[in-house]
């Protein structure tokens, strides 16, 4: 499960699963990314039809024996649905004990591959400290533009923006380390998600870690420690990841689209009353279906409330809250591609 806190300006997301947490740290902006290591712009027009589902990563990381068991398994933690993107993160676990390891997987699929290295310049943005001095080309370039950390490395493929990390573990109760998520810190929530758009709250006895996004883990292996690294799996699965991604790049024309129709595109109803748009074929869609204001109407600010983040059906079911007319984006998402999509539809609340 996860849960966020923001103090001071820093927003911190923690997952917690089991015995372990991860902790991931924003950092009021420190650098300028424009006069960092990704510089120009990304024209490439290439589209991807890749799967990007917990399935897949499996069997890459499987398909390395070298550097994963058969026994690798795959968890998907949070994903963020917004009109310009949806991205998802995994974590890859394989071993138990002391001899387990966990790598960090961050798929972030944007409409265009300018948006794209957008996102890159603000995860680089986001570095507490002098950039050039932790991070640098890849052992191996990935996709257009690549930066390889001491924990893990991050590219751009087109228009999927992919972060891969080696969760680091350390001391009695196996605590972890990784660098900072890399989505735009400035967008604004959806109506119905927590900050961030990670999911939930958490329960029970909790622990909190703290990380520097440019400094990497100085903590010593146990002896127990296998022979290769957390950090050779990491750039390993990065490669098999990037490679992954080159088969299934396509022409725009042909590039995999949630279906966005719906049945009924407008509503018009009491203050206070309770009704759902419909998406016309659900099939293939990510469960999470937020929603959100269409940009720069006005009319639209606090006319109503998702109840519940969408359905496996494609329900969005709202309540209306003021009295008012505006237009509202329905957001969808492929559940293997990550390939996002918007629905327009138009509410208006009258007197009760």
């Amino acid at each position: 499960m996860a849960f966020t806190l923001t103090t001071q300006g820093v927003l911190i997301i923690i997952l917690v699963r089991g015995s372990r947490y991860m902790a991931w740290i924003y950092y009021p902006v420190r650098n300028d990314p424009e006069s960092r290591a990704v510089t120009g712009d990304l024209k490439s027009t290439t589209k991807s039809n890749a799967p990007l589902d917990a399935q897949s990563i499996a069997k890459l990381a499987t398909s390395i024996p070298a550097m994963f068991s058969q026994k690798t398994t795959v968890n998907s933690s949070c994903t963020w649905v917004r009109p310009s993107f949806a991205a998802a993160l995994y974590t890859v676990e394989d071993g138990t004990g002391t001899d387990s390891s966990t790598v960090s997987v961050l798929f972030a699929h944007y409409t265009d591959a300018s948006a794209a290295q957008g996102a890159m310049r603000q995860h680089l943005a986001m570095f507490d400290g002098n950039v050039g001095l932790v991070a640098k080309k890849p052992d191996r370039p990935l996709g257009q533009v690549s930066i390889q950390t001491g924990t893990g490395v991050f590219w751009v493929r087109d228009a999927i923006w992919v972060r891969v990390e080696a969760v680091l573990s350390f001391g009695p109760t196996r605590a972890s380390k990784t660098l900072d998520p890399p989505l735009n810190p400035a967008a604004p929530a959806s109506p119905g998600n927590t900050a961030a758009g990670a999911p939930g709250t958490t329960a029970g006895k909790t622990t909190t870690t703290t990380t520097q996004a440019s400094r990497s883990d100085t903590a010593k292996p146990s002896d127990s420690a296998p022979t290769v690294s957390v950090l050779d799996k990491a750039l390993a699965l990065a490669g098999a990841l990037d490679t992954h991604l080159t088969k299934f790049a396509v022409p725009a024309a042909a590039q995999l689209k949630p279906n966005t129709a719906v049945k009924t595109s407008s509503w018009k109803g009491k203050r206070g009353a309770q009704f759902s748009f419909q998406l016309a074929d659900a099939k293939g869609t990510h469960a999470v279906k937020p929603c959100e204001p269409v940009a720069g109407d006005r009319g639209a600010r606090n006319l109503v409330s998702l109840i519940r983040n969408g359905s496996a059906e494609g329900e969005y079911t709202f309540l209306a809250c003021q009295e008012g007319k505006g237009k509202v984006n329905l957001l969808v998402a492929r559940a293997d591609t990550l390939a996002v999509g918007v629905a327009e539809v138009t509410v208006e609340v009258v007197a009760k």
